[in-house]
């Protein structure tokens, strides 16, 4: 599991893409975080904030990005 924190903000709501998705937002709709589970078989990237810098950090410890 990886959370990636996108801004310094409260979380107000959580949205689920899927079972190992989760966008946290702010109270005005900014995207906060996002949380990534089951991260050993990879990530998908499709549908998430700031994509390409999750991307990166992904790659930084080894996780597959697809």
């Amino acid at each position: 599991r990886i959370y990636v924190e996108l801004l310094d903000d409260k979380i107000a709501t959580t949205k689920e893409l899927d079972s190992n998705r989760l966008i946290d937002y702010s109270e005005d709709g900014k995207a906060v975080g996002v949380d990534l589970m089951e991260v050993s078989r990879g990530a998908k990237l499709d549908g998430l904030p700031e994509a390409e810098l999750i991307g990166k950090i992904l790659a930084y410890f080894d996780i597959r990005a697809r």
